[in-house]
């Protein structure tokens, strides 16, 4: 009589054997899906995603210049009267 514990281990081997083909199937489903589901996002990659955060600083750091130098005309140039203005 072969020894339960032999038993058991054949027949969770078994068990195992019969489950790799189904998991194999699941996990390619699965991922299938994620890539489909991802697909269908609005996503940029990593370097687009760098180039336009690097475009914006740019952006912010000359607004923040013209700024300044608007600021400091205005400062400097007396306020001229316009033509339709009553005082």
């Amino acid at each position: 009589m072969p020894k339960p514990s032999s038993t058991f281990s054949q027949l969770l081997q078994s068990i195992m054997d019969e489950v790799k083909p189904i998991q194999a199937k699941a996990k390619e489903k699965m991922q299938q899906t994620v890539q489909e589901k991802l697909s269908t996002l609005d996503l940029v990659s990593r370097q687009e995603f760098d180039q336009q955060k690097a475009t914006l600083t740019q952006c912010e750091t000359k607004l923040a210049e013209l700024e300044k130098q608007l600021k400091s005309s205005s400062k400097t140039e007396p306020h001229q009267k316009k033509d339709d203005d009553p005082s």
